[in-house]
């Protein structure tokens, strides 16, 4: 049996409302010292009603992280494979994965999916897992059987926690499930990337930017167009599909300017229109070598 968290019954409206969070104050500390850094618990008013079940943090100001409200279930395979088929038809409802055109996307937003505490982004046949607390790093193993069983199309669950993880554990980042891989080319709105999900910022790549960089092609035609901060050079390569004169990309990081020209390359561009700079970026405003229509500044 689960261990069973009691909430105060002044604090239980924002649980009636399916809020996935419920803070340290609203817990009736009796049993606390009982239960486990990342246990799953079951959580109950004190009037007996269940709210449902969720992932405990000793210490923490977020002390349960909701994921399911209802009877107690067990996070079992058949549960987060429920919960990884229903993300993804959300993602194809709206036409998120398509595979001429796009591959990667943000499979499971914390809270938004709900499962606080876990970021999955895909990347091809990829996925790319990020727990941020305790209890959900410790069903990792579980979760990557999940995605390889209810989406036949990945063939690799690498985790990348050692940098979102924080307390006590030292997680190490490494392969979950699947054949190696710690790279791979793939297609956002018809554009190519190369993404290093391994040594790579966050995941490999900012999935979130994906719009902002579509909009940025109704802007650069026949613009020169200074993409600062570039990283991998995503806003460099949307700048140049849209018709873009020059782009010069400046980041002061020579492994980031290296794989931006890569995908500047991959995308049938040249030296004849883009120019990339390992240089601060502050540094290099002082005595740009050009004067810039459109700027894009996305600065760590």
């Amino acid at each position: 049996m689960p261990s069973t968290i009691r909430i105060k019954r002044a604090k239980t409206a924002s649980l009636e409302r399916f809020h996935p969070w419920v803070f340290s104050g609203a817990l009736v500390d009796s049993n606390l010292n009982e239960i486990g850094d990342g246990e799953v618990v079951e959580v109950v008013a004190e009037d007996g009603r269940t709210f449902g079940m969720g992932v405990y943090s000793r210490g923490a100001s977020i002390a349960v992280r909701m994921l399911h409200f209802g009877a107690y279930t067990v996070p079992d395979l058949a549960f987060w494979q429920e919960k990884i088929r229903t993300a993804f038809a959300v993602r194809q409802t709206v036409l998120l994965r398509d595979e001429q055109t796009t591959n990667c996307f943000r499979l499971i937003h914390g809270e938004g999916d709900g499962v606080p505490g876990l970021i999955i982004d895909l990347y091809g046949s990829v996925a790319v897992v990020q727990c941020h607390i305790l209890g959900i790093y410790a069903m990792r193993q579980v979760v990557a059987e999940a995605l390889m069983s209810a989406l036949p199309f990945v063939q690799c669950v690498y985790d990348k926690s050692a940098s979102s993880l924080h307390g006590n554990t030292a997680p190490i980042n490494g392969i979950l499930a699947g054949t190696p891989q710690n790279s791979g080319i793939v297609i956002e709105n018809g554009l190519q990337f190369e993404v290093n999900w391994e040594e790579g910022q966050k995941t490999g790549f900012f999935l979130d930017q994906r719009d902002n960089r579509q909009l940025l092609k109704h802007y650069t035609e026949d613009k020169v167009v200074l993409n600062a901060f570039c990283y991998t050079g995503g806003f460099s390569v949307y700048a140049l599909a849209g018709g873009a004169k020059m782009v010069h990309s400046v980041d002061i990081s020579e492994k980031a300017v290296h794989l931006c020209n890569t995908n500047v390359g991959l995308n049938g561009y040249d030296n004849s229109q883009h120019e990339g700079y390992v240089a601060d970026v502050l540094k290099f405003l002082q005595a740009p070598p050009t004067t810039y229509e459109v700027l894009v500044v996305d600065p760590p």
